[in-house]
């Protein structure tokens, strides 16, 4: 049993460095909240009181630490909703064309390796999508600079630079990390992309962000994850993180 204070809160369940399951307890005062966790399933999830209380009576009592450790998933878990088991995003038809003030910009995750791991995709001013295996989603931007941000063991960032009546593309990789899944945002200019788009589209479900699901207690989560954002901004321009370069040239027609 632990105590801590209200707000925007996770409950990240490790073995050694490992993260096993991660459960949002967001805006509790006052409460006693009872978690159960079936190892080896690797999940977490709220029980009621009067079964919580019948496990604990078979159960051993262990002390906490008595110096608790640092949250080493505090930032993945803001910037990935998802693995806290929110569901932001939705099927869509709707496929966006470029005009003569915008320019298209597409993320697009075909690989199915841990594929419902939900990468969050981010740029200055908040929460752009989440992709999990073999879905994309477009956004629609005014011609000029901008950044997009991913986060998963490590930072990946991508500076951008685009014109208007052109449709861009970011792939959203994901490969083992040393303890948690490592994500990269790689801009999509060489041939050998290029060549592979077509097939990467087509083997992939096209998904947009679902405001409806956007409520103020989610709203609360993502705005936290904005400082994170604003950080990595700085380090970026102190020369601490490198970015990945998507320049107006890398413009595909498929």
């Amino acid at each position: 049993m632990f105590k801590t204070k209200a707000g925007v809160l996770t409950v990240n369940l490790l073995q050694g460095n490992m993260p096993l399951a991660h459960y949002p307890l967001d805006n509790r005062p006052g409460e006693t909240v009872y978690l159960y966790s079936e190892y080896p399933k690797w999940d977490v999830y709220e029980v009621p009181k009067d079964q919580a209380i019948a496990m604990i009576t078979k159960f051993t009592k262990r002390e906490t630490l008595p110096t608790p450790k640092p949250n080493q998933r505090y930032t993945t878990t803001l910037m990935n909703p998802g693995v806290v088991g929110l569901k932001l995003m939705k099927p869509t038809s709707s496929e966006l064309k470029p005009d003569s003030e915008h320019a298209i910009i597409t993320f697009v995750r075909a690989s199915g390796f841990a594929r419902n791991f939900d990468i969050g995709i981010w740029n200055k001013s908040g929460l752009l999508g989440t992709l999990t295996g073999k879905t994309y989603f477009q956004i629609r931007v005014p011609p000029g600079r901008h950044w997009f941000f991913g986060k998963s063991e490590h930072w990946s960032v991508v500076d951008a630079e685009v014109e208007a009546g052109k449709n861009y593309y970011i792939q959203v990789a994901l490969s083992m990390g040393m303890t948690q899944g490592h994500v990269r945002l790689l801009p999509v200019s060489s041939d050998k992309q290029k060549r592979k788009l077509g097939e990467w589209i087509d083997a992939s479900s096209l998904m947009t962000l679902d405001e409806g699901a956007i409520d103020d207690s989610v709203r609360q989560r993502l705005d936290a994850a904005l400082p994170l954002i604003e950080k990595t901004i700085q380090d970026v321009n102190e020369g601490k993180t490198e970015t990945r370069k998507l320049s107006a040239s890398d413009a595909v027609t498929l």
